[in-house]
């Protein structure tokens, strides 16, 4: 559905690029939301298109009773899209404000009409498959060519760098890069890099022996512990430069000695590691090793923010685990108001404000003290962490440039239906055949 292609990083000199070619995008709409529950359904926006709920609407939504007959219409223009209300009875909301009549959007709006939320933005047309839950992680159309990209350097053998920021959804990525290798059924080994201080780096590492000093006790180190598996170290840029020297030499002899003595043990296993710093910068700055850096990038992907995978959200929030313990719903309003906004801790600080917002509903209840057979989250319910964006600002009205390249559109789609039969195509507009025929001197449309 929406997609960012993801970035591999080919300026280590290592693997080329996995993936084939991003499939070509198409103005469209997605809708995310119906009711109650989270869904996936495209169209491509070739022409205008009327929202409904009667089933002459090119995109039906019968089962949703706050949306009219024929509520609004959505066309691509100028580069955007164009909104049109069609006199509904509960109104057409863009970006969070109700619009009077019609309105320019830019790509990335988000339309809500009745309980139905729909995402404005270009749709993969070769992707037929909708945004899918594949155990506890949602899977959409870039996430899909993320893990495919992931999967096959798992299959390489290759190590890989997962770049992205805090809550991104590095570790999912790293669980599924085990799963996809040759030694899936060993064990998955993971650990926060910011941890390794210099003074325990060695004995978190390599392991100790008893004796080897004071309070020593026989330990496995993690690369011992991760051979036949894998190891997964997050967080792989905040390592001091002693510790790098470490890591390194035990990456490319694929050997440790525990502290303390023993015999040396091979080791073997796929490596994982990611972070949220800029390497490139912390290479420069002289705070990360270069040949480390080529040693752990056989093949770098990197995970866009939430503000960019903004299908996912309706998803995300459903399938957030306490959501069916707490016994609660999420309204469209909701889930409209969380798409709005930016999340600076992306997965997981959109989850946290759902659950803050579950326990702000309970309360507001107790308060009322009136019986409720479920709860229901609105958007008074949100609050907005410290660094999120506000909503993005009101509609603007539509341009009439944008209008003339909706009328002109809207002729030539009349034109090609009726093969060019200036009156047919006329009378399937509704429109005098001398109104037809001077928009088409005004456009510059001629009839073969």
């Amino acid at each position: 559905m929406l997609y960012t292609p993801p970035v591999l990083d080919n300026e280590t000199g290592q693997e080329p690029a996995l993936s084939p070619p991003a499939p070509a995008d198409l103005p469209g709409l997605l809708i995310l939301w119906s009711g109650t529950q989270p869904t996936c359904v495209a169209r491509p926006l070739h022409r205008r298109l009327t929202i409904g709920r009667s089933s002459d609407a090119d995109v039906c939504l019968g089962d949703d009773t706050l949306v009219s007959r024929m509520h609004a219409d959505v066309f691509a223009a100028a580069g955007g899209y164009v909104v049109t209300d069609r006199d509904s009875r509960h109104g057409t909301f863009v970006n969070g404000a109700r619009i009077e009549r019609q309105v320019s959007v830019d790509p990335g709006a988000v339309l809500r009409v009745g309980r139905t939320v729909i995402l404005l933005g270009p749709i993969a047309e070769d992707e037929p498959r909708p945004i899918e839950v594949v155990g506890h992680y949602v899977v959409s159309a870039y996430q899909r060519r993320l893990r495919s990209d992931v999967g096959t350097a798992a299959r390489l053998g290759a190590n890989l760098l997962i770049l992205g920021d805090t809550g991104t959804g590095k570790e999912d990525l790293a669980r599924h890069y085990h799963a996809s290798g040759p030694r899936a059924s060993g064990p998955f080994v993971t650990h926060s890099a910011a941890t390794l201080q210099a003074s325990i780096a060695e004995a978190e590492l390599f392991g100790t022996r008893r004796g080897g000093f004071t309070g020593a006790v026989d330990r496995e180190g993690l690369l011992a512990s991760a051979s036949g598996g894998t190891l997964f170290l997050d967080e792989i840029g905040d390592l001091s430069l002693e510790v790098q020297s470490k890591l390194l030499r035990a990456f490319q002899e694929r050997e440790v000695v525990a502290i303390g003595g023993g015999k040396t043990k091979k080791v073997d296993f796929l490596l994982c590691t990611a972070t949220s710093v800029d390497v490139d910068a912390a290479f420069a700055a002289g705070r990360f090793r270069e040949d480390l850096l080529h040693r752990i990038a056989g093949v770098t992907v990197r995970v866009d923010s939430l503000d960019r995978r903004r299908d996912e959200i309706p998803f995300l929030l459903a399938t957030t685990p306490e959501l069916a313990s707490a016994d609660v719903t999420l309204s469209a309003p909701f889930v409209e108001a969380c798409m709005l906004r930016r999340w600076p801790g992306n997965v997981r600080g959109l989850r946290n404000a759902l659950r803050q917002a579950i326990v702000n509903a309970a309360r507001e209840a107790e308060r009322r003290a009136a019986p409720v057979e479920k709860l229901e989250l609105q958007p008074s319910h949100l609050e907005i962490p410290v660094g999120a964006s506000a909503p993005p600002p009101a509609p603007r009205a539509a341009t009439s440039a944008a209008r003339d390249e909706e009328e002109r559109a809207l002729l030539l789609d009349a034109l090609r239906r009726a093969d060019d039969n200036g009156v047919e195509a006329a009378a399937r507009l509704g429109m005098p055949k001398s109104t037809f025929y001077r928009k088409l001197e005004k456009h510059g449309i001629r009839l073969r």
